[in-house]
Order: C-alpha cells, then sequence, then structure tokens
C-alpha cells in the first residue's frame, strides 16, 4: 500500500492563502496509525505553501521512525539557520494550533514574537527567500486576526495578502483554491462637508445626530446634546476619539443601533451613505437604515431602507436602485429610479408622514422615491439601525456619515438646501 496524503486542503481556504501550512503534529499523529501499512508513499504538491509538510512525509517514506518534530529542525537548520532552530520550531508549534481560521487563539501573538526573533538573526538572503517569507507572513496574519477578533481589514492584512499573492504567481489565479483574499482598506473619511453643512442642520433642529466625529469606547455621541448614544456593533470601523472634522463610520456586517423616543408616526431620517458593493454582487446590496423592533429573520414590522442589487422587484433588477420596504407583513415595496454608482458619497433623506413615504437623492426636490406603505413600527418603538436592518438580514458595506433624524416631515426644499450647501465650496 502507498500513501497519498492530504497536506493541502485541510481545514483552510483559500489553500495556502493565509501563508505556510504546517501540520507536523497532525501528519505524525496519522502516520502513527498507518505506518505499518505502508510502503511509502507519493508526495505532491498543490503550492508552495506546503512545502514543509511535504518534507515532513518524505522524510516518514524514507525513515518511517523519524519524528516530524525532528524533520522540522533539520529543515529549519538548512533553510533558515542552525541559530534560529529553537524560536522557529516553537512557532510552528503554535502555529498549527491555530490552523483553522475561525480558531486564532492568544498564542498567535507569541508565535509572531518568536518568528520576529528569528528573522534579525538571519542573513538578508535567508529572511527574503520564500520559504521563509511564507511561514513570517502567516505568523503575522495569524496575529493580525487575533487583534481584529478574526476580521480581514487593515493595511497590515492587505500588505501580507498582497506579498503573497505575488509570492505565488496569483493575480490572475481562480479565488479558490490558491490566491489569498483580497481585502479592501477600511477608511473613515466623511464626505468632507463645510462649516455651513453643520450651521444649516443645526438650524434645522433634529432631534438626534450623529456627526461621526467623536467616540467613547463604541458609543457614538449625540451632536444634540439630548444623549442619543449610538451603539457601534465589532464590524463597524470608527474614526479616531477626536477629529478635526467629521468623519464617517465604516460598516462591513456590523450595524449603529440608538433608541429615538421622540419619532412618531411622522419623521424624517438625513444621512450621508458611500457604497462600496458592486451593483450587480447581491440580491440586495445592503440595507442602511432600518426602523423598527430587534426582529426574527424576515422583519415582519419596521421601516427599511437600502439598496438593491440583482433581487427582481416590480419586473426588473433593482441594480443600485434605492428601495423602501415596510417589513414582510405588510410586504410593500418603493423603488427609486436612480441607479446609484458604488464608492460615491450620496445624501438622502427619507420622510415618512403617516402613511406617505417620499425619499429624496442628492438635492432633487422632486422625490426619488413617493407613494403609500402601511405604517409597521409598534407605538413603543424606539430603536433605529444604521448599516442594516434590525433582523441584520443584507446589511450594508461602506461608510455612513452625518446622521440626523428630526420629529417632523422635512420639506423636500430644506434637504435640498442641505445638500446646496454641502456642495456650495
Amino acid at each position: 500500500m502507498l500513501n497519498f496524503p492530504e497536506i493541502s486542503m485541510w481545514g483552510q481556504g483559500p489553500w495556502g492563502g493565509y501563508g505556510a501550512n504546517p501540520l507536523p503534529m497532525r501528519l505524525q499523529r496519522l502516520w502513527n496509525q498507518t505506518n505499518k501499512k505502508l510502503s511509502g508513499g507519493f508526495p505532491y504538491s498543490e503550492g508552495i505553501y506546503e512545502d514543509l509538510n511535504k518534507v515532513i512525509c518524505g522524510q516518514f517514506y524514507w525513515n518511517p521512525d523519524r519524528r516530524a518534530s525532528d524533520t522540522i529542525k533539520e529543515y529549519v537548520a538548512f533553510e533558515y539557520s542552525p541559530d534560529v532552530v529553537g524560536d522557529v520550531a516553537a512557532a510552528v508549534e503554535i502555529v498549527e494550533q491555530n490552523h483553522l481560521r475561525d480558531r486564532v487563539t492568544p498564542r498567535a501573538g507569541k508565535a509572531h514574537e518568536l518568528i520576529q526573533a528569528a528573522e534579525k538573526k538571519l542573513s538578508l538572503q535567508s529572511r527574503g527567500a520564500w520559504r521563509w517569507r511564507i511561514l513570517a507572513l502567516r505568523a503575522l496574519i495569524d496575529n493580525e486576526l487575533l487583534k481584529h477578533h478574526g476580521r480581514l481589514e487593515g493595511k497590515t492584512l492587505k500588505g501580507a495578502f498582497d506579498e503573497l499573492t505575488t509570492i505565488y504567481h496569483a493575480e490572475n489565479a481562480h479565488s479558490m483554491p490558491i490566491r489569498p483574499p483580497q481585502i479592501r482598506i477600511l477608511d473613515t473619511k466623511g464626505p468632507g462637508l463645510p462649516a455651513a453643512y453643520t450651521e444649516a442642520i443645526s438650524a434645522s433642529k433634529p432631534v438626534a445626530w450623529w456627526r461621526m466625529d467623536g467616540f467613547r469606547d463604541r458609543i457614538a455621541e449625540d451632536a444634540t446634546g439630548r444623549g442619543h448614544e449610538a451603539l457601534c456593533e465589532t464590524d463597524v470601523t470608527l474614526p479616531a476619539p477626536v477629529s478635526t472634522n467629521a468623519g464617517a463610520a465604516h460598516f462591513s456586517g456590523g450595524r449603529m443601533i440608538t433608541k429615538v423616543k421622540e419619532l412618531g408616526e411622522t419623521y424624517t431620517l438625513e444621512l450621508w451613505f458611500y457604497n462600496t458593493t458592486p451593483n450587480d454582487a447581491r440580491p440586495i446590496t445592503g440595507y442602511f437604515f432600518s426602523r423598527g423592533p430587534e426582529s426574527r429573520p424576515g422583519a415582519p414590522l419596521g421601516d427599511h431602507l437600502g439598496i438593491g442589487g440583482t433581487h427582481i422587484e416590480q419586473g426588473k433588477p433593482l441594480m443600485g436602485r434605492l428601495f423602501f420596504f415596510n417589513g414582510h407583513g405588510a410586504n410593500q415595496v418603493l423603488v427609486g429610479s436612480t441607479a446609484i454608482k458604488p464608492n460615491a458619497w450620496n445624501h438622502v433623506a427619507l420622510v415618512r408622514d403617516k402613511t406617505h413615504v417620499s425619499v429624496y437623492l442628492n438635492g432633487n426636490t422632486t422625490p426619488e422615491i413617493t407613494g403609500e406603505a402601511a405604517l409597521r413600527i409598534p407605538p413603543s418603538t424606539e430603536l433605529l439601525y444604521f448599516g442594516g436592518r434590525n433582523d441584520n438580514f443584507a446589511n450594508f458595506a461602506g461608510k455612513i456619515a452625518e446622521i440626523a433624524v428630526y420629529d417632523r416631515a422635512l420639506k423636500p426644499q430644506e434637504a435640498a438646501k442641505h445638500f446646496a450647501v454641502a456642495r456650495s465650496w
């Protein structure tokens, strides 16, 4: 019997997308169960990222009694330097323990420290070789995942994945099996509004206003002084705690949640949004506003405003158009006409005047959306959600800034004035 071991695809995807995937303990355990029945095997490769696994298996076939841990030490001494055997072998042990992407442990930080310490002892040739880089990048990536609670975000991770892509020559590869994840740098730059915009919003007297210019922990402050603090979930990237100019919150699946008891059957929502999802990527590109009780899946109650994707509504795909939905209990949908391009700032004002709904886009006094929609919000409801729906379905990816809510129906000319002032500089 000959062995054909799984050294590439187990437990991780994309395969090798996070750098080296050493599995010495797993391979040793499997070898212990089978080595008396085998007469060697076929070392094989899906890519260079499992180089150490190939060597371990090849050594098993050459010398069945050789331990994987001894093979690692010989590999490290030969490929890197005899001076780093202890540190690198210890780091490899930790890296294997963190193999599954949803189970990266706090020991990832220790592995990264060991690799950094070892690198200082290497020659320039060794530290620049691909065998070292794929291991060093794996330790770095695991450490960044630990810092970001498993989220793929930040310049450091992007740089690591870009370097791996170059090492693998995987720029044009399919995302499975081998191309490393491609992530967008999440920024919190706002739309760059002038001081006159602040004055115009203040003059309109919102009952709550989140400017994204200051946070305490994960709490967004209410600029009106009425104390409507908003809690940001973990998948919301916040601006610096103190900014000279109002910024934006970057949403990547999480929501900003608050309570505003002053809103009744008539209210207005006004904000700026910056969508980063292509219009044809999802059935619903993303909900960026929701008012209603915390909900089970399906959201039978509430007012919800979002951007459509490939979902068919009124006989054609939404494809970037705004839409208003009052929950699956009433199942009424009002759809706009403008296909909104991603990666650009847009101003929107949603006005509900009892059963009538109007939505104004980018200063146009002619409503983008207008029509009747039954009011499906219980009188006791105070919850508002930004960046997602009240049942966490089809949440928004992108930036939101300058969220203001009013306890009255904002006139279209007033919303248009706000937009005009914003673009006056």
